[in-house]
């Protein structure tokens, strides 16, 4: 008899709830719905009609989203808010305890630890995006630490202890990750 793997991984061994997230995942969506008591496909064919405007699929985050404000999304707002994502996976951390879903949204992957938003991927961060050089993040952040291959900078300012992550790949910004530090 032969052992199905998911991920590389029995499913046993996989960390906890992650069939409840993917459950959530591809069930909770077809019943979320907007303030307006309508589904998020309803209220897509009526919006234009309704507001005179182009309305968005249910999974665009709005043009100008805090990032800082999605590390506090759980994922029922997540799903609410953002509609299906267009896909799921797990990340291995160098740990097994530091196992993530991954939410992928154009755009935007969300890392879910239990049923919280814990770190944001970014395509894009305040006046930076992936691929700009790397001393691009001097002219934007004043204070950023530098380690190899790495620039992080905190922000103290928040109500969340928050920091970006800024991976670089041949000098060039090659990811751009914001993360709660208390998790």
């Amino acid at each position: 008899m032969y052992e199905k793997y998911i991920c590389g991984c029995k499913p046993a061994a996989l960390f906890p709830g992650v069939y409840a997230v993917l459950l959530a995942v591809f069930c909770f969506p077809a019943y979320a719905q907007n303030s307006a008591g309508k589904s998020a496909q309803e209220a897509d064919a009526a919006g234009a009609a309704v507001s005179g405007a182009v309305t968005l699929p249910a999974y665009m985050p709005p043009a100008r989203v805090d990032p800082f404000e999605l590390l506090t999304l759980h994922l029922p707002e997540l799903f609410a808010r953002f509609g299906a994502p267009s896909a799921v996976y797990a990340v291995r951390g160098e740990h097994e305890w530091q196992d993530d879903v991954v939410l992928e949204y154009p755009g935007v992957d969300f890392y879910i630890y239990k049923d919280q938003v814990w770190q944001v991927g970014l395509e894009k961060a305040p006046g930076i995006s992936k691929g700009d050089p790397e001393r691009t993040i001097a002219l934007v952040f004043k204070e950023a630490s530098h380690e190899k291959e790495r620039v992080t900078v905190i922000f103290n300012d928040r109500p969340q202890p928050a920091a970006m992550r800024f991976i670089i790949k041949n000098g060039k910004i090659s990811a751009i990750y914001l993360y709660r530090v208390n998790y």
